[in-house]
């Protein structure tokens, strides 16, 4: 259920080896990147959704978007985060979340964080993955993405 890694070099090489890179997000080079996300970004997670995230820990899988901002430390650059949970049917096909801080929406990001960590679930061996989706935004990214209806408000992704 977890992902074949010990550790978070391990996990950045499962991301860094796909297409060169593809997982350093950048917008226009200003400076926004991502990385594995650890047990210190609980709190980012759970400040992102505004609830409790008791079903993740950092080997089912995360990554956690920072900004380059002048003058910002710690939580405040940190703009978006993405993580693996398990699904609402089975384990092989684990949840999906994303979540973009308020002023960072609208630009891409959402997407970006949504591709990589599906390329993390990939990496792991899972045949697939879950979304919830709460509006209509949601689900267009998820099927731009590929995504298909599988139920009330849940989208699947098969590998």
């Amino acid at each position: 259920p977890h992902l074949p890694v010990s550790g978070e070099d391990e996990i950045w090489d499962l991301l860094t080896d796909r297409n060169t890179l593809r997982h350093e997000l950048r917008c226009a080079g200003d400076g926004i990147r991502t990385r594995p996300a650890t047990e210190a970004d609980r709190g980012v997670l759970e400040e992102l959704i505004r609830r409790p995230v008791d079903d993740w820990s950092p080997d089912r899988g995360g990554l956690v978007m920072e900004a380059d901002l002048p003058g910002a430390l710690g939580r405040e650059s940190r703009i978006g985060a993405a993580w693996l949970t398990p699904g609402p049917a089975d384990d092989d096909h684990p949840e999906v979340t994303v979540a973009i801080a308020p002023g960072w929406t609208g630009g891409g990001l959402g997407s970006d964080l949504l591709a990589a960590i599906t390329d993390v679930a990939r990496a792991a061996g899972r045949a697939g993955v879950t979304a919830t989706v709460a509006d209509d935004r949601a689900r267009r990214l998820c099927e731009r993405l590929g995504f298909t209806d599988a139920g009330t408000d849940v989208m699947r992704l098969t590998f």
